[in-house]
């Protein structure tokens, strides 16, 4: 909630690689996305136009363990009354990011 990622789907992706490889999306948990710079100005721009954004490709997070470094990141903001988030002076019913790599 409030951007700050908190649960991945799956935690370990198995099923899109072969050979053993996998995708470890743990590393991401606790990211903010309105604190990290390489972040920050694309998730503000979704909350305050109210609209889906994409960006990348873009490095992950997981770091160079990963056996994926990059990707494009999907955002759309999930707006409800009763969660509210300040941005530019500017306060948004802003509960928090539904995200898709």
């Amino acid at each position: 909630p409030y951007g700050v990622l908190c649960l991945t789907h799956p935690l370990n992706n198995t099923e899109d690689f072969e050979n053993g490889a996998f995708l470890d999306t743990s590393g991401a948990i606790g990211l903010d996305l309105f604190e990290t710079q390489s972040r920050s100005d694309v998730s503000k721009s979704a909350v305050k136009g109210g609209y889906f954004t994409i960006q990348g490709p873009i490095s992950l997070v997981q770091g160079k363990t990963s056996v994926v470094d990059e990707a494009l990141i999907a955002r759309y903001p999930v707006f409800m009354d009763g969660h509210n988030i300040l941005i530019d002076e500017i306060e948004y019913p802003f509960w928090g990011f539904t995200i898709v790599l």
